[in-house]
């Protein structure tokens, strides 16, 4: 499937068909702890980087024999899937042929647009992230293109309010030492009493970080942010994936797939693709031997990743 990938497990929304909207790292952000790497192509220019008739031609035909699999229909993307000028047509095709509700995850970046938050009115959940209140710490952090502004993003996501009577479930990662302190959380509990989400999602580091230096919090350091933060708020914890008896053979190429959008253990794998652990690390033995993939250890959990994402790391933004 060239647009379509999983079924994932999903923390926030179970078992998730992803539609991706465009060819890897194109965002309007380059964010310091992104799971996939440093961002190539950094742009707020909107335009059909993937054609809509394609990705609604798979998700149709996977939609009528397999959506009894699924939780959520989710659009996303290996960047910010709201630069693609077409997201309104698809999110209300999906709405048309999936018998499961539909997602749009957003970084927020360009909400401030009338006709972004228009395209999103459909949907039945949207999951924007808004990571600092402070521009100095949302530039540290977000490292977003030069044109875009928090305070922009803070009224964009207060517009789809007051616009969207769909539910908004809103994530905050936070990074030790950069978005943690006392007195910017209580900024941002502000700003949440503003934007008024249904839900406020903590989140922290917890695979490799485009940058090093991104380290995770402690649960007990997140546990008293959720209490500042609110009744609304929650820490996010891994899903507990639903793992049907018996497992199937096993096929490369999903593997890579995975891969290629984000790090993953042998247990994500092995819980994703119904396939015993043993084989999954046999398979990945086979794949690093054939320099198709690597391993990195982070947080004393080995994760695998293609060796395109290490080349990645490196390249210069656009």
């Amino acid at each position: 499937m060239a647009f379509l990938f999983g079924p994932v497990s999903s923390r926030r929304l179970g078992l998730s068909l992803g539609i991706d909207l465009l060819p890897p790292k194109i965002c309007t952000f380059d964010c310091i702890y992104c799971e996939i790497g440093r961002t190539t192509l950094r742009t707020a220019r909107r335009k059909e980087y993937v054609p809509t008739s394609g990705v609604l031609k798979e998700a149709e035909n996977y939609l009528q024999s397999k959506a009894a699999k699924i939780d959520y229909v989710t659009v996303t993307a290996s960047g910010e899937p709201t630069l693609h000028s077409k997201v309104g047509d698809i999110v209300s095709r999906l709405k048309d042929v999936s018998p499961k509700p539909v997602a749009v995850i957003t970084n927020s970046s360009l909400l401030h647009l009338p006709e972004v938050r228009q395209a999103l009115l459909k949907a039945d959940v949207i999951l924007p992230s808004l990571d600092a209140v402070r521009p100095d710490t949302f530039r540290r952090i977000n490292r977003p293109i030069r044109s875009i502004r928090i305070e922009e993003i803070i009224s964009g996501l207060k517009d789809l309010r007051q616009e969207y009577t769909g539910q908004i479930w809103l994530e905050i990662l936070f990074v030790q030492g950069i978005n943690d302190r006392p007195e910017e959380v209580e900024e941002m509990r502000e700003a949440l009493q503003a934007i008024q989400p249904d839900r406020i999602q903590l989140n922290t580091v917890d695979r490799p970080p485009a940058e090093d230096y991104a380290a995770p919090l402690s649960s007990a350091r997140l546990e008293t942010i959720r209490e500042v933060l609110g009744e609304r708020a929650e820490v996010i914890v891994d899903f507990k994936r639903r793992i049907q008896q018996g497992f199937r053979p096993i096929v490369e190429s999903e593997i890579l797939a995975m891969l290629a959008r984000r790090p993953c253990t042998a247990e994500d794998i092995s819980g994703l693709l119904n396939v015993s652990p043993d084989e999954i690390s046999a398979v990945m033995e086979s794949l690093i031997k054939k320099h198709r993939a690597q391993y990195k250890t982070y947080d004393q959990r080995v994760f695998y990743i293609i060796p395109e994402l290490t080349l990645e790391l490196g390249r210069k933004r656009l």
